[in-house]
């Protein structure tokens, strides 16, 4: 769910479907979301769409601006993001979201930044799972000949959405 710095949904979402036949099943068949009327279509892979880090730890008083300074020395980078997550425990935590263009600059960044703001943090390469079949959480799941995982995009979500609502919308089609 991509949202505002005020935290309320910007009325947009993206989910990654493990197979194309359940990404295309959502794009045809999804229509409602929490009540409202919503859009989905496939979103096309291109070489701007880049590899995204996670950067988990991220102080309360970091945003946007502060991400991509502590990111931007890194050679590739081209977007930031931030958003609350809130854990199966309850805590809630501050994670930032990095593009860059290639997955060798991605990792160089994860490598090169440990600390923001003066706090340790922990950055990774949120990557596709490697072709072929894959247990995630006590499901098997089999993965495309490339690895990658197909996207939809969702348009006219509430502003109030969190990121369980929209995945459980989406499950219905297809491992998500």
């Amino acid at each position: 769910v991509v949202r505002s710095e005020a935290g309320g949904s910007l009325g947009i979402g993206f989910a990654w479907f493990t197979t194309e036949d359940a990404a295309q099943r959502c794009v045809r068949l999804l229509s409602v979301v929490e009540g409202g009327k919503v859009g989905a279509e496939m979103v096309e892979s291109s070489d701007t769409v880049g590899v995204k880090v996670e950067v988990h730890g991220l102080p309360e008083a970091v945003d946007e601006a502060s991400l991509a300074q502590a990111f931007e020395a890194q050679e590739g980078l081209q977007a930031v993001g931030t958003q609350k997550c809130v854990s199966t425990d309850g805590v809630e935590e501050n994670v930032g979201i990095v593009w860059y263009q290639t997955k060798t600059q991605a990792e160089g960044a994860v490598s090169a930044v440990q600390e923001i703001d003066g706090c340790e943090v922990r950055a990774e390469v949120a990557s596709p799972p490697s072709p072929g079949r894959q247990v995630l959480r006590g499901k098997e799941l089999m993965f495309g000949g490339d690895g990658r995982l197909s996207e939809v995009a969702v348009e006219g979500l509430p502003p109030d959405i969190d990121e369980g609502a929209l995945k459980a919308a989406m499950q219905e089609y297809g491992a998500v």
